[in-house]
């Protein structure tokens, strides 16, 4: 993901942000976040509303660096030959849900 960010020439700040959020997101579900999907996404935002209180704007840049990963860099998964990830289908509820 970090190569991803850097070759479109994220901002550093930018790139801390998303890295630190699929970080917590894989923390919360102790798990690979390449094993998760829009379920967990969903869960994922609720636990960040009620749980940590935190506001809906940064839930949605939350909520961002997980579309960033999920589309940008585990596109892989979307073509047939790839091993595991999510289906077409899973990415695109994903990405209409967060938007």
């Amino acid at each position: 993901m970090l190569d991803e960010l850097q070759r479109r020439n994220y901002a550093p700040n930018t790139v801390r942000s998303y890295i630190h959020a699929v970080e917590d997101f894989a923390k919360y579900f102790r798990r690979s976040p390449d094993r998760l999907g829009p379920e967990h996404i969903r869960e994922y935002q609720v636990h960040l509303f009620r749980d940590c209180k935190l506001s809906p704007g940064t839930i949605e840049g939350r909520t961002a660096a997980l579309r960033f990963l999920f589309v940008k860099t585990l596109a892989c998964f979307m073509h047939e030959g790839c091993r595991g990830g999510l289906r077409r289908d899973e990415i695109a509820a994903m990405v209409l849900m967060a938007a």
